[in-house]
């Protein structure tokens, strides 16, 4: 599957930086050097850049250029090395992650040549790079530690553990085969029971640092990398300094890294896009605050927000570019001619793929367009009878014609919430007064079930029936807190499993 070489991608990109899993914790590579690295080394090696690469008053000297860049390379070496093998002692936060020397070297040798490549390219990495010395990702990193430390969120409280927790200054992970990325949704469970005096930081800020900072950086990481992708012989090597190992051989990018990593930025994209389409923004994680946010017709949790639908229709123009590129990757992978020893991605032996797992993804991004264009089966049993059920799921109406409001495709109810030594004590009661007039409003969740066009339809094919309904309903805690990334989780990641 897709997602699947493109874990196999990541897995390989990662192991070069982790000196093959001697050095670094795997814990800190897998959700820091992944997010920092792949979205710079991979997603930044361009020979150009929307900056203005103007002389700005420097006189043209090629000559002073590839001076400065020799020197930039060198710097961008040490640092690499150093913070690999020093297992990020010092690292406390974000900002002690600094590339800015090797930024400022490479912007200088731009002055004197405007189209050396090399500049161009070490300008990209570590600007992008550079984001750790965002003033709003380092906040956000202040507020989620000092919460999580008072809460005892995390098991251990080693600096690079918490950092590895915050990369984005907020908690984050790959999910999906490290395709898709998670929100602090995974810990609103600690968000909401926590006392009405705790300084709790804010979810709707994680989207903001999404949609502020990482979505402009992998726009144009994916625009520079379609622009490196025209040439056919671009080389990258990634030296053994800055693999933290001097013993290590050099390790080559062509076109088949340079692919896979727009395809792997692509649907990173799409995830982003969608975990920013719809509000999360909360008054208050007490009792009141959850009840508030979870009231149908009072607040904007859970439904689009103002560029949702746009956000939504970028998505699945960024999944379609990832199925293009993964396209392109085995394309050129099996056109490949020259030496593929030193490759991250190369055909056969112990750490290659093989001509069977090619045509996996050959199949699998054809299936993605396939999905986009027409209705797909997906065979369950969803009606919990023991037998098997086939489900049409039209995958585009996510996108073309999102849920406008999550909390409206429920039957109309009220909610109680409140919170009893500690815990969260819920009431559901239904409009309805019985089962006859407990009707799903939109049964089709706006075409995405294009078959279930009515509630009769929806309820026979899902095995609903009045059997013990009951107009009050008791949910425990658990139930409750896994409301949010349920229903969010269907939208934003559940969709990679059906690609």
């Amino acid at each position: 599957m897709l997602r699947c070489f493109a874990a196999v991608f990541i897995q390989k990109f990662s192991d070069i930086f982790s000196n093959k899993g001697a050095i670094m914790k795997k814990q800190f590579l897998e959700k820091l050097f992944v997010l920092l690295l792949i979205l710079t080394v991979g997603l930044t090696v361009s020979s150009c850049s929307d900056d203005d690469d103007s002389s700005s008053g420097s006189s043209y000297d090629p000559t002073k250029a590839e001076s400065l860049v020799d020197e930039a390379r060198a710097e961008l070496e040490t640092q690499l090395y150093g913070l690999i093998t020093s297992e990020l002692s010092g690292v406390d936060r974000p900002s002690d992650i600094d590339f800015s020397k090797s930024y400022a070297l490479y912007s200088e040798a731009l002055t004197y040549d405007p189209e050396n490549k090399d500049a161009k390219f070490g300008v990209s990495f570590t600007s992008i790079l550079n984001i750790t010395q965002d003033a709003d990702v380092n906040e956000a990193f202040d507020a989620w530690n000092n919460y999580m430390a008072s809460r005892n969120v995390l098991n251990s409280g080693s600096d690079g553990e918490v950092l590895a927790f915050l990369p984005l200054g907020f908690p984050v992970h790959f999910s999906d085969a490290n395709v898709g990325i998670a929100t602090p949704l995974a810990i609103s469970a600690h968000l909401m029971t926590a006392s009405t005096t705790d300084s709790i930081p804010q979810l709707e800020d994680a989207q903001e640092i999404l949609e502020d900072v990482v979505l402009p950086v992998l726009t144009s990481a994916i625009s520079r990398l379609d622009e490196v992708d025209d040439d056919a012989s671009f080389k990258f090597m990634i030296t053994p300094k800055m693999q933290g190992d001097e013993n290590e051989d050099s390790v080559e990018i062509d076109l088949t890294e340079i692919y896979a990593m727009e395809a792997v930025l692509n649907m990173l994209k799409s995830s982003v896009l969608m975990t920013v389409a719809y509000d999360i923004s909360m008054d208050g994680y007490d009792s009141t605050g959850v009840s508030n946010a979870l009231t149908q017709s009072t607040t904007s949790f859970m439904a689009l927000r103002t560029n949702g639908k746009t956000y939504m229709s970028a998505a699945k123009t960024a999944l379609l570019s990832a199925a293009d590129k993964m396209d392109a990757a085995i394309a050129f992978l099996e056109a490949e001619q020259d030496d593929q020893s030193n490759d991250i991605i190369k055909i056969g032996g112990d750490d290659g793929v093989s001509e069977s797992e090619m045509e996996k993804v050959t199949d699998a991004t054809q299936e993605i367009r396939d999905a986009f264009s027409s209705p797909i089966e997906v065979k369950n049993d969803f009606n919990g009878d023991g037998s098997t059920q086939t489900l049409k799921i039209n995958l585009a109406a996510i996108f073309d014609n999102p849920i406008e409001n999550f909390k409206e495709l429920l039957p109309e109810y009220s909610l109680k919430i409140e919170t009893e030594n500690g815990y969260l004590s819920t009431t559901i009661t239904w409009t309805a007064t019985d089962f006859s007039s407990w009707t799903i409003p939109n049964p089709t969740f706006n075409g995405l079930f294009p078959e279930l066009t009515t509630d009769e339809k929806f309820k026979e094919f899902f095995g609903i029936d009045g059997d013990g309904w009951k107009q009050e309903v008791q949910a425990d805690q658990a139930a409750l807190l896994s409301i949010i990334p349920d229903i969010l989780g269907f939208s934003f990641f559940s969709i990679f499993g059906l690609l």
